[in-house]
């Protein structure tokens, strides 16, 4: 792989103008595609029945880059029995079938020129001209496909026609062409069709069709954030741009909230490293600000040549209203009668501007963008002022649930006994990366705290040196940064736990149980306990490690999670107990006591005692979040409404809308016991009457669909914005798994 690329060299919008070593360097996402329909084409052979594919996304999925990297692929030797024959994007000339077949006659022409056939390439042009002078048009079609036979047969080699947006063809084509294209291509020997397309196509689809069963159909899904970040990493490594790569881990949480409002697009992946290579802005808002703005001269283009005035009504209506909406909303939005909005709805679905599924509670079917992005786009340009403060708070909301995992280990650190320097290099090496100023200013502070035990007055002047830079803002040292890329390495080993990741995972503990370096096996006797008890779910194991763990410099932290597992998992309050009081008063890992604290009031009736732990000062937003949220359930307990009540709104105020990985999982499981309670309807009204049903909006829409039976989650949740239904499906199924697992 070469490096040195220029940022302009990036094809956002047209992926066919880059040579191909320049295009395969990109090329980093869709390999599975790629590499299965590679795979299908070395089993045809010259004379078979061939095995159509067509690929079906949104725009920006990835399409049109696909099928220019298996033309790419196809020149190479090991395919040499075949011809690559890539159209334009849009083949906006066909109205019949003879278009089609001089559409692929003149690219035809182009690959052998390239080639240096000059021969046959003249030959094609002098009967493409003959061909478009013919008057009679009865049976062209016939000859022009005739004539391509003899070409590709004189060559010995079989075509690959790879048609972007090849719906456009179906649509173009009357119904008794389409039966005749597909009676052609059922034949041995003729060419091999590998389409894209943005939208479902009712021709390969509907039984009954032209080319029902004609296609294998395989869908681009948006992209994951793994693939976010290979996208990113890649191009900041081709466009010597390492530098970015760390910036692209500190800003982990940011990137994955935009790739969830971006639906998850490749396009928007790269204007996003176009955006951020200069460095990211203040604030994630001003990030998605900036990026809206470099995609406003297309998407304001397409709107305005694509859609008609009555069509850019029905968008218009569709697109502010956010969440999936039904024909009877659009009708009075819009004015239209059903009569006049139903031709015009199939038109925007045929042209990929809309979808259509079945709602819930509504009659017939409900309407929403395609594309997401656009929907976001629009929603920021065109609504109110309310509307797109919505999108900030939901920005906002997104940003705090995926989680910032420097936040998350900082979180763990707080729980855990600092009593050597290298704990202490460790813990600033996460100060210094940290963006949570509160999360920051506590681990300093515990810092600060503990140096005080260490023995050696060097080491203490040294250590608070080192915070005194860290408060400036100056830099830590090499030190430092050496024990952030430590923190890192365990960093990725937990993360690679909760991905599932568990094989990757376990080869790095073991190895690190191997050090000679007693920091590297104290963490890795941890990890190893974190394995069994997230990664395999093997309580009893995980039991044996964290106790194996019991005395060592993470001492705190391991007994704190061995009495979370007698406490959930293995059931024994006794001993949870036990492990929790061991704890005492120790503001290392004081968040545990309000596990104590639910395991007092929720299972052993003991709501005097639990408040009783809960009465203790400190500060910090984490440390308040789940203070309060226990609290409202001792009220709850008591039957204290109107303390309940007075308690959430409070709470409510102080986290602004952002619940964090961390505390999003105290929230989860604090909505886990009212559902369990009764008390459903209790939150919503709360979460309503302080208008954090929007500010809270996936958190809120969660909640309601736990109040429904559960064969009516999925319907529900297709009611509200995907950016708002995706992590609320998240936080449904985490809240379901602590019901089925912990009550």
């Amino acid at each position: 792989m070469k490096s040195g690329y220029q940022l302009t060299q990036l094809a956002v919008y047209n992926p066919q103008r880059l040579d191909d070593d320049v295009f395969k360097d990109f090329f980093v996402i869709r390999q599975k595609q790629f590499e299965y329909l590679m795979e299908e084409l070395k089993d045809e052979r010259n004379s078979s029945i061939p095995q159509h594919h067509i690929v079906i996304g949104a725009r920006g999925m990835g399409k049109s880059t696909l099928l220019k990297r298996i033309e790419i692929e196809l020149k190479t030797k090991e395919y040499k029995q075949f011809v690559p024959i890539l159209y334009p994007e849009e083949q906006y000339n066909i109205t019949t079938l003879s278009d089609f077949w001089l559409n692929t006659l003149d690219r035809l022409a182009d690959y052998l020129d390239e080639l240096g056939n000059d021969e046959l390439t003249e030959r094609i042009d002098e009967e493409v001209s003959k061909f478009q002078k013919t008057e009679d048009r009865e049976g062209l079609d016939d000859a022009i496909f005739v004539f391509i036979q003899k070409i590709v047969k004189k060559l010995k080699k079989r075509p690959v026609l790879l048609i972007d947006n090849i719906n456009i063809l179906f649509d173009r084509l009357e119904l008794n062409e389409q039966h005749k294209l597909r009676n052609v291509l059922s034949k041995n020997g003729v060419p091999i069709i590998i389409g894209g397309s943005p939208v479902k196509i009712d021709a390969l689809l509907n039984y009954g069709a032209p080319f029902y069963d004609a296609f294998e159909i395989q869908y681009l899904e948006k992209i994951t954030n793994d693939d976010l970040f290979l996208v990113l990493n890649n191009l900041a490594k081709i466009t010597s741009s390492e530098f970015i790569q760390k910036e692209l881990k500190e800003n982990s949480a940011r990137l994955k909230v935009i790739n969830q409002l971006t639906g998850g697009n490749p396009r928007t992946a790269v204007m996003l490293f176009k955006l951020i290579s200069n460095g990211f802005s203040e604030s994630l808002v001003q990030d998605l600000d900036a990026l809206l703005d470099d995609i406003t001269p297309l998407y304001k283009a397409r709107f305005e040549e694509e859609l008609s005035p009555q069509l850019q009504i029905i968008m218009n209506a569709i697109a502010l209203n956010w969440h999936p909406i039904a024909i009877e909303q659009l009708r009075e939005q819009t004015g239209l009668s059903n009569a006049k909005l139903s031709p015009q709805l199939k038109r925007l679905i045929d042209s990929g501007w809309i979808i259509k599924e079945k709602g819930y509670e509504t009659k017939g079917h409900i309407y929403s963008v395609n594309e997401r992005f656009f929907n976001i786009w629009y929603l920021m340009r065109q609504s109110s002022r309310r509307d797109k403060k919505q999108i900030t708070h939901l920005a906002r909301f997104l940003e705090g649930l995926f989680g910032d995992q420097i936040s998350i280990q900082a979180e763990l650190l707080l729980g855990q006994k600092l009593s050597s320097v290298d704990h202490f290099y460790y813990a600033l090496a996460i100060c210094h990366s940290i963006n949570d100023v509160d999360l920051k200013d506590e681990l300093i502070n515990k810092c600060k705290l503990e140096i005080e035990n260490l023995e050696d007055p060097l080491q203490k002047e040294e250590l608070l040196a080192l915070i005194t830079n860290l408060e400036e803002e100056s830099s830590l040292g090499q030190i430092v940064v050496d024990f952030f890329s430590f923190l890192m390495n365990f960093d990725s080993a937990f993360e690679d736990i909760r991905a599932g990741r568990l094989k990757k995972a376990k080869k790095f503990i073991d190895e690190s149980l191997k050090s000679d370096k007693t920091m590297v096996k104290e963490f890795a006797s941890t990890a190893m306990a974190y394995y069994y008890e997230e990664g395999l779910k093997d309580y009893k194991s995980a039991e044996e490690w964290y106790l194996s763990c019991i005395g060592t410099e993470v001492e705190g932290i391991n007994g704190a999670r061995l009495a979370n597992i007698y406490h959930y998992h293995l059931k024994n309050y006794d001993k949870a107990i036990t492990w929790y009081e061991k704890m005492g008063n120790d503001i290392l890992v004081s968040k545990y006591r309000f596990e104590q604290a639910q395991l007092l009031r929720e299972k052993l009736n003991d709501s005097k005692r639990a408040r009783e732990i809960l009465n203790c000062e400190e500060d910090g937003t984490s440390f308040k979040t789940l203070q309060g949220l226990q609290l409202v359930l001792c009220d709850l307990k008591d039957l204290n409404f109107g303390k309940a009540n007075a308690q959430m709104k409070w709470l409510l105020k102080l986290v602004k809308g952002q619940i964090g990985y961390a505390k999003g999982k105290a929230w989860n499981r604090f909505t886990a016991e009212l559902k369990n309670a009764n008390q459903l309807d209790w939150l919503t009204s709360v979460l309503e009457s302080t208008g954090n049903d929007k500010i809270m909006a996936p958190y809120y829409s969660a909640i309601k669909a736990l109040t429904l039976d559960p064969k009516h989650h999925e319907s529900y949740l297709k009611t509200v914005a995907v950016e708002i239904s995706k992590p609320a499906q998240e936080i449904l199924d985490e809240v379901i798994d602590i019901l089925e697992n912990e009550y």
